[in-house]
């Protein structure tokens, strides 16, 4: 990849980082402000403890996100950025334009999520061809 490139994708992920960073800190805030409110009625309890969970699961979601483009970042000072960690090969171009923080090829990225779903539901119907 050329350096023009190269930092045509840091500018990418650094807006992608930005961004997050922006949402962590509004979901923060709301987590912090349903935890601190005093709920009188059974119900805008119960009302509270689903958004603190709504909101627990959204900032876990961004974490998520935060460590792909800090993986991203690392693979850029690396130099393995647009290198699929499971084949080995170049990621196009068109796919780090979609996601610039893949590690994964499409076609490795589908794998590992038959994998994975196949490890959380228990290994039903997946059978490991590798």
């Amino acid at each position: 990849m050329d350096e023009k490139k190269k930092e045509y994708f840091i500018k990418r992920i650094l807006e992608e980082r930005e961004r997050i960073l922006g949402g962590l800190n509004s979901l923060s805030e709301d987590y912090q402000g349903a935890t601190d409110s005093k709920a009188a009625e059974f119900e805008e309890t119960a009302w509270t403890e689903r958004d603190k969970e709504y909101l627990s699961s959204l900032i876990s979601q961004d974490i998520e996100e935060m460590a792909e483009v800090n993986e991203a970042l690392k693979s850029i000072v690396d130099g393995t950025y647009g290198i699929c960690v499971d084949c080995g090969q170049k990621i196009p171009e068109e796919r780090l334009e979609v996601k610039p923080t893949a590690i994964r090829c499409v076609k490795c990225q589908e794998k590992y999520e038959m994998r994975r779903n196949a490890a959380n539901s228990g290994g039903l119907g997946y059978r490991q061809s590798e």
